[in-house]
Order: structure tokens, then sequence, then C-alpha cells
């Protein structure tokens, strides 16, 4: 299998994690728009803000706006952002149809882990009727499928998806 493509990169590739967060906090602070959603243990529609006290805030698929005050969330939220930098400023609309080029636009580039290994989701492509998951590895950089024994694990479109969102980092 070949690598299909390479991590996008952007402004924000570099920056440490205390000026990614200097840096994110000003800039969205300003803005008020919302810096991502999809964030492990929240729902996925679930949108992040920095809000006018530049504390991290969110909005719920209920439309609640809460102010985070758990350091622990607060915290988890900013590792998640540092692992997923890509993610900065893409918001996932959910309620889109389920297609393959759809999921393909939400998950390439998620980072996983699967066995104690973290994956990179590469592709998710089209395998007879249903799809397929192309993952790589980080440590090795073999393009692996998401596979049972040696037989490839095919799944439907929704069963893809919950199974990239139980397994993201």
């Amino acid at each position: 299998m070949e690598e299909t493509k390479k991590k996008k990169s952007t402004k924000y590739d570099d920056l440490e994690f205390t000026e990614l967060v200097k840096t994110v906090t000003k800039e969205f602070g300003e803005t008020s728009e919302p810096i991502c959603n999809g964030v492990k243990g929240w729902q996925r529609e679930t949108k992040f803000y920095i809000n006018s006290y530049n504390k991290v805030s969110v909005l719920t698929p209920l439309g609640d706006s809460i102010q985070l005050k758990d350091p622990l969330d607060i915290s988890n939220f900013w590792k998640y952002l540092d692992k997923n930098r890509h993610r900065i400023g893409e918001i996932i609309d959910y309620s889109k149809e389920l297609t393959l080029e759809e999921i393909n636009r939400r998950y390439i580039d998620l980072d996983i882990y699967l066995n104690n290994t973290k994956l990179t989701v590469r592709k998710i492509e089209k395998f007879e009727s249903e799809v397929r998951i192309i993952l790589k590895n980080n440590n090795t950089g073999n393009l692996v499928a998401i596979s049972r024994g040696k037989n490839n694990t095919i799944l439907d479109l929704k069963e893809c998806e919950n199974i990239l969102l139980n397994l993201r980092i």
C-alpha cells in the first residue's frame, strides 16, 4: 500500500506547547470563532471556544454554553489540541450525510491507539460493498489495514466512524 497523503501542515506546527496555548487563546479569543469540535471525551458535536474572559468554554449540542473549570478537563482539551493541531479552526458538520468522501475529510490524519500502537488514519477506501481503514504505523512508517486476524475488517460507514471515534487519542 502506498501512502496517500502527508499530514497537512499548519501555522501552529512549530509552536512549543505554551506558545500554542497563548496563540490559540489570543486568536480565538479575539474572534469568538470555534476552535474545533470532535474532541475525545466530549460529544462529537460539542464546540470549543475561548470566551471573553480568555477561558476555554464549550457550546454543547443542546446549546448550553459552559466555561470549563475542572483543571483536568482544561488540560485534556489542550493536550488533545496539541496532538491534533491540524484540527485548529476546523469544525466538522456531523449533520452532513456520511459518504466515503465525507468520512475521509473528517478522519484523515486522525491519530488513534490500537493494540498499544499509535497509528494515523491515512485513507478510508471502498472495499467490496463497504469500506476499510488504512492506517500508518507511526513507529515503522508501514501502512496497514484494520483487520481481525488475517482478514481485513470491512465496515459500513457508520461502523467505521464509531470505531475511529472510540479509538482516537
